[in-house]
């Protein structure tokens, strides 16, 4: 027995060196270095090139995941010795399981056929573990001198010769239970742990169900510093069922070297069934459910373990797994109940209160914190600012400015959350405030805060503060707060208020060096500009950010009044445009509109605006005895200009009287004179120029201490003629009248050149001056020389004209013109009757001689004209003005021509007097007539009758600035009588048919030249006729404007049909005119046929 002892005990030997010698086994545990792991394979197979040197480099499949692993060494001593030389950032040492069928790519060769679990030897030789050279077989590394082991290792014996263990060894290489187990015993009676540690691992995965196997290498694999192969056999243990103490101590204890610790966590529930566990362990539990992502699992087992031993931390671990879940209802429910648990517990009402502000629950959150507060200590700085974030939400002021009361304590508060302190409690107790913000900028140093409380001081009017203020800062702090706009704005204004406006604008002027973009200096320095008067810098200001204000509603109302200032109306008028889009129902900005309206002579829209702002004032102020105290003087004032406008007479005046006795702030005097100014302004206004003279002599000129204002004497004197008056201020007064005044005085009293001077130099200083502009448009054409070029072509039924005409225009003074023209036009017709009469040419020269009065012009022309015969002729006009109503136009023409049919215009001439009278009803109705006596000629000097003409006219203009719609009826009668004839000459020019039915009498001569009496009438629909009180067809325009006339016509003799004309006038360069006409008829008494004309027409100014 002994002997066989001995035989196994030496095969058992040899087995185990043959074995160190082979190749890895599948289903065998070895240490591995895991590189890295992840589902993208493709990045795997990266890493995989790049460690092709490490012996048995492997990615394999783990379910969804793919894992690169390196080595198979049987202890962790022999891995690190072999890793020493070329270690792996990153990488760690598991235990790991041979799979041949998990592998994905591999360094090694392939397995034998006959074997499937056997693998070649790796391309590299693996490091022994103690030398650190390179073998051919795996190394084993030695067991230490005194092992940490659960059970002692047995002692060590003299092993049996090598002759008698070679003898039977062959006999143990097929496995036998008993055998195996008999050599097992016999090694570990020997000593020899290594071999028996081999005879259990071959045992093992002979019988991997085999308990007793299982640990016994579980043992003698701790005695030989192997670990993780320990802990492996226990895990096998466990999961085969095996519940003993001792394989669940052991299998915790050892759970550190297994890759799944989820059998350490089936292990701690198993305890916790049978036992209570420390906190320690009930910690252990905790993590190990975070550790292996099962947060929703453990937050049902510690809430059922809390159930059981009512041990608040285990509620508390359930509320944080399950927050962890993502399962936030049950989270906030589980922190409920914990926060009702004594003792009380910060950190968990914080956990509660986050899960409702997450789910859009503020309200219940501030709730919940207040419910809570009075156990909450005063140093808990993050539950008091929580509580003032949540609070400032939901607009719980009260609660906020509680909150941030006690926050503000802490160190931890900061400038922002004073901020939002300070805001809170300005809300009630602005003073306060004040002084939390000096506090906050001594404690933080933050200038934003010293602006803010001297903002604040500055709303209040507290004057004393700011002065306490401003000389307290000295040295760096004060250095530093001049480095800040808003400290530079607020200092401004207060040096103005101070009656220090030097000071002030050097403040303002250095606050936009430092911003040169910053809005509110900007803003602050127009204002100030604006009520200093200091207009150069103001007008520079306002064109370096005029893109700036197109962008930004804040500007407007600033642009507004700066353009109004210098005078610039149309340009405030856009701004005030904007503005009032914007806040259309602002009663002192509709007025300021409607005064820019007025200015650019748009006096309809800027009256009904007035209205509507009068109306918005009256809901406002319903009656003088209705006016709050510490009511708006500007506003006021403007309800009592209002008033004056809308309510004319005593009862205005009355109410005047009483509603500046409730302007707070005005002295009476001021009052007075404010009062005295409304009410001539609203006289002039009315135009009762009359009683405003009167009450400016009542007023003013009985109290020598006080003169009238200079605008409203020059503008009465103005509407009501008084030359004396007029002279007087032109003379005395001149550059203290307003320019449109002076313009308009010195125009009116014929001093034409002076007007345009003074226009001119206004342009210059204002360019963009609207109403100066119209005045020197309106007025400077009609005195400026020019030449003129015109082409036209002309389809008169069955007559064709076309040529050019030009003129020209030179003024000897601004009373009398001169002017030359000439024309040539080339003509044919179709019709044979009418070939032999007209000439193939027509030429005109023109000299005439233009006077202008004040309320009269005239004209006398001469010209030359060459058709079918070379005559001279005459003309003559005069025109009339009484009042404003009544105008007289008077003509008496001399051999002109005439278009009263075809025959007459190429072969005839007449003599005529000629008148219009029109009668103006108001802005819009009007009547004209306009009667025409003549004598008709042939160019050979043959009489061929007379004709009386009558045009009646009445117009109603819809729009009375352009685009001036115009409605208009008009009447035409026209009698002739034919009691003249032709001459033998004038008979051989007539076609050979027409001469033989005169000389026999079939044809009365006359009739060819002179059509039959007729009756006409039409309806006609127009625009484009006035600009600023000049005709833009035939005077100027600077832009392009369109213009049309539409007729629709009846006559007695041809009958119905229409005229119509359509043209776009304009300016190239400023200096000239052009015009662009199309004209149409579909039948006319004077042609008995369709005609156009196409009219191109240049005009430049000198």
């Amino acid at each position: 027995m002994s002997l066989r002892v001995g035989l196994l005990v030496v095969s058992c030997a040899m087995l185990s060196q043959a074995h160190a010698s082979d190749a890895p086994v599948a289903g065998q545990d070895y240490q591995s270095l895991q590189i890295a792991s992840s589902t993208n394979l493709n990045a795997l197979k990266k890493l995989y090139a790049r460690h092709t040197q490490l012996p048995y480099l492997r990615l394999e499949q783990r379910g969804t995941q793919y894992v690169l692993r390196a080595g198979f060494w049987t202890s962790t001593s022999a891995a690190k010795a072999a890793l020493a030389a070329n270690p792996v950032p990153g990488a760690k040492l598991r235990v790991a399981v041979l799979r041949p069928e998990a592998l994905v790519q591999y360094n090694w060769a392939e397995a034998a056929p006959s074997n499937p679990n056997a693998l070649a030897k790796p391309a590299l030789p693996l490091p022994d573990a103690n030398t650190g050279k390179a073998t051919e077989t795996m190394a084993v590394a030695p067991v230490p001198a005194q092992p940490a082991l659960v059970n002692p290792a047995p002692e060590k014996k003299a092993p049996l010769s090598p002759t008698t263990a070679t003898d039977i060894s062959d006999r143990l290489r097929t496995f036998n239970p008993d055998d195996f187990a008999l050599a097992y015993d016999v090694l570990l009676s020997t000593g020899d742990l290594q071999r028996a540690y081999r005879i259990a691992q071959q045992a093992v995965a002979k019988l991997p169900q085999d308990p007793s196997w299982r640990r016994k290498l579980a043992q003698v694999a701790e005695w030989t510093q192997h670990p993780d192969v320990a802990a492996t056999q226990w895990r096998a243990l466990f999961l085969q069922g095996n519940r003993t103490p001792d394989v669940l101590a052991n299998v915790l204890r050892l759970s550190p070297y297994m890759e799944d610790p989820s059998v350490a966590l089936q292990v701690w529930k198993e305890l916790a069934v049978r036992q209570p566990l420390t906190t320690a362990q009930w910690q252990e539990v905790f993590h190990l459910f975070e550790e292996l992502s099962q947060p929703a699992e453990g937050s049902t087992f510690f809430e059922a373990q809390y159930r059981r031993h009512q041990d608040i931390s285990l509620l508390d671990y359930a509320a944080r797994l399950a927050d962890n879940a993502g399962d936030d209802t049950r989270a906030l429910n589980l922190y409920l109940q914990r926060a009702e648990l004594a003792p009380f517990s910060l950190a968990t009402v914080l956990r509660a209160v986050t899960h409702l502000v997450r789910m859009d629950r503020m309200g219940d959150a501030q709730t919940l914190m207040q419910t809570y507060a009075s156990q909450v200590p005063a140093d808990a700085a993050e539950y008091w600012r929580m509580l003032g974030q949540i609070a400032w939400e939901t607009r719980s002021n009260d609660a906020a400015q509680e909150a941030y009361t006690r926050y503000v304590k802490t160190p931890q508060a900061t400038v922002a959350d004073w901020s939002r302190l300070i805001f809170l409690v300005r809300q009630k107790m602005p003073l306060e405030a004040a002084g939390l913000a000096l506090e906050a900028w001594r404690r933080f140093g933050a200038v934003d805060q010293l602006t803010l409380a001297l903002e604040i001081y500055t709303a209040a009017g507290d004057i004393q503060t700011q002065t306490r203020i401003y000389k307290a800062l000295q040295g760096e702090a004060l250095k530093q707060a001049q480095q800040e706009p808003r400290f530079l704005l607020l200092r401004a204004q207060y040096y103005q208020r101070g009656k220090q406006p030097d000071l002030a604008w050097s403040d303002l002027a250095r606050a936009m060096q430092i911003a040169p973009g910053d809005k509110d200096a900007v803003l602050s320095a127009l204002w100030f500009l604006i009520d200093e008067g200091r207009h150069p810098v103001l007008n520079t200001l306002l064109r370096q950010h005029a893109a700036t204000a197109s962008k930004d509603s804040a500007y407007w109302m600033a642009f507004a009044a700066g353009n109004q200032t210098l005078g610039r109306n149309k340009e405030a008028l856009h701004w005030y445009g904007k503005e009032v889009q914007r806040t259309p129902q602002a009663p002192l900005l509709l007025l300021n509109y409607a005064d820019t309206l007025e200015q650019l002579q748009q006096a309809g829209m800027a009256a009904r605006i007035r209205r509507h702002a009068w109306l918005l004032l009256k809901q406002k102020y319903p009656s003088p005895d209705a006016v709050p105290k510490g009511a708006s003087p500007a506003e006021l004032l403007t309800a009592v200009r209002l008033s004056l406008q809308n309510r004319p007479g005593d009862p205005a005046m009355q109410q005047v009287r009483q509603m500046v006795q409730k302007m707070r702030g005005l002295p009476s005097e001021q009052s007075d004179e404010e009062t005295s100014t409304l009410v001539l302004g609203w006289a002039i206004t009315q135009e009762q120029f009359a009683n405003a003279r009167y009450w400016m002599w009542q007023r003013y000129a009985r109290q020598a201490e006080q003169a009238a204002p200079l605008w409203g004497e020059s503008q009465v004197a103005l509407q009501l003629g008084d030359t004396a008056t007029m002279s007087r201020l032109l003379d005395r007064k001149s550059d203290a009248m307003p320019i449109y005044n002076r313009y308009d005085t010195a125009y009116a009293l014929g001093h034409t050149p002076q007007a345009l001077d003074i226009a001119f130099k206004g342009m210059a200083q204002q360019e963009n001056d609207e109403p100066l502009h119209d005045r020197f448009r309106q007025h400077a054409p009609g005195n400026a020389p020019y030449l003129q070029l015109m082409a036209r072509k002309d389809m008169l039924g069955t007559l064709d004209r076309q040529g050019l005409y030009g003129e020209a225009r030179f003024v000897v003074r601004p009373q009398l013109h001169l002017l030359a023209g000439w024309s040539r036009m080339q003509q044919s017709s179709t019709d044979t009757n009418l070939q032999t009469l007209a000439p193939g040419s027509d030429q005109l020269e023109r000299l005439e001689i233009q006077w202008q009065g004040t309320r009269d012009q005239g004209s006398l022309a001469l010209f030359h004209r060459n058709e079918l015969q070379s005559y001279m002729g005459l003309q003559a006009t005069q025109t009339f003005r009484w009042g404003e109503r009544i105008n007289l136009d008077t003509g008496l023409d001399y051999r002109a021509d005439s278009g009263l049919s075809l025959p007459m215009q190429v072969a005839g001439y007449e003599h005529s007097i000629h008148g219009s009278l029109g009668y103006t009803l108001g802005k819009r109705h009007y009547l004209r007539a306009s009667p025409r006596l003549s004598q008709y000629y042939t160019q050979f000097g043959d009489y061929l009758g007379s004709g009386q003409l009558l045009d009646l006219e009445a117009g109603y203009r819809i729009r009375t600035e352009y685009p001036d719609w115009r409605l208009r009826a008009v009447l035409t009668q026209q009698d002739f009588s034919r009691n003249g004839g032709i001459s033998a000459e004038s008979l051989a020019r007539l076609p050979a048919d027409l001469q033989a039915a005169i000389n026999n009498g079939t044809i009365d001569p006359t009739t060819y030249f002179l059509p039959e009496s007729s009756t006409s009438w039409g309806l006609c629909f127009s625009m484009g006729e006035n600009l600023a009180g000049q005709n833009l067809q035939t005077v100027y325009s600077r832009a392009w404007r369109p213009y049309f006339d539409m007729c629709l016509r009846d006559n007695s003799r041809t009958g119905s049909g229409y005229t119509g004309t359509v043209g776009m006038v304009g300016s190239v360069t400023g200096e000239d005119h052009v015009a662009v006409e199309l004209q149409n008829s579909d039948g006319l008494t004077t042609v008995e046929g369709p005609t156009r004309t196409l009219t191109l027409r240049y005009r430049h100014y000198f």
